[in-house]
């Protein structure tokens, strides 16, 4: 188990910051988007996941400070006491 620091801006309207226990050896960035779907359900999942259950191209996920590429995020080692960013794409004109 691992456990984690995790700042999230998902749902519209919901500023969170947890720590969260990740219950897997060496989880990844995956394994924390799943514990956060147990704990919010499927309108956190439509925001973080596509139709596929490929994380959202615009998602942005930032461990301690550094920004990750969406396409390397779902495979993204995570570590006891990181700190994690997840915030929606941003848009606009």
């Amino acid at each position: 188990m691992v456990k984690v620091k995790v700042k999230h801006f998902i749902l519209p309207g919901n500023l969170k910051e947890e720590s969260l226990n990740i219950d897997k050896n060496n989880p990844t960035v995956e394994d924390l988007l799943e514990t956060l779907i147990d704990k919010y359900g499927n309108k956190f999942k439509e925001y973080v996941l596509d139709e596929k259950g490929f994380i959202q191209r615009g998602l942005l996920v930032s461990i301690n400070g550094e920004l990750i590429h969406w396409i390397n995020a779902p495979k993204t080692k995570i570590r006891e006491n990181d700190f994690i960013i997840l915030l929606p794409g941003l848009s606009g004109g």
